[in-house]
């Protein structure tokens, strides 16, 4: 299926790899109409890790380390004004996207009119700051110190393995069949000061509270 991007909107169409939950983006304000073809499933990861930022709102402090200084154009001040950088996306482990992805994804599609810079880690490497980490091993020492390294920061995670949101990650991603859903943790998120919509909870596979179920 496919990924269109119109009217500077970007809408999430059925993202199907076989039964792929459909996952509409009405509010991406994406400042570019093209279309992308989604042909595998980390092209489909990939536009999740995309989307995300339109439907989760960062601490109030949390995009502090991402402004960046613009001067004003009032004569009276020339005082400083901060603008927002990018979104700061950290890949921990495998490069499952690879350059032609991560290029068709988030080159020049702003989400609430900031760009995306992508940047790889190996496993072990601290994790800088940034404000979504995705962590892309399945080894639970490694996801363990991932998160470790994170912890304190405003860094929404994501994940990919079976045990992500027991380790203390807040969204993983799970594939069903031949496609590709996403669990959420809330208690995870809301110990950070993440809020995540309702609109993007009634998309998602199951909801957890800690270890309690409350939509599956």
């Amino acid at each position: 299926m496919t990924v269109n991007w119109s009217r500077l909107t970007w809408i999430c169409r059925r993202l199907f790899l076989g039964g792929l939950l459909a996952f509409g983006l009405e509010r991406a304000g994406v400042a570019s109409a093209r279309e992308i073809v989604v042909t595998n499933s980390a092209e489909v990861v990939a536009a999740f890790l995309h989307a995300f930022p339109a439907y989760v709102s960062w601490p109030a402090n949390g995009d502090a380390s991402t402004l960046v200084p613009m001067l004003t154009t009032n004569a009276s001040t020339n005082a400083l004004k901060a603008a927002p950088g990018p979104w700061r996306v950290v890949v921990l482990g495998r490069d499952i996207f690879g350059e032609s992805v991560v290029r068709k994804t988030f080159e020049n599609h702003p989400v609430k009119m900031r760009d995306f810079k992508v940047t790889f880690i190996a496993p072990g490497q601290p994790v800088p700051d940034c404000d979504l980490l995705f962590v892309s091993t399945h080894d639970r020492e490694e996801i363990t110190q991932a998160l470790a390294s994170a912890s304190g920061r405003p860094i929404l995670t994501v994940g990919d393995a079976d045990d992500f949101l027991s380790a203390g990650g807040m969204i993983a991603m799970e594939r069903e069949g031949d496609g590709i859903r996403f669990n959420v943790n809330l208690n995870n998120t809301r110990a950070m000061g993440f809020q995540v919509s309702g609109a993007m909870l009634q998309s998602a596979n199951r909801i957890y509270d800690g270890s309690r179920i409350i939509k599956h």
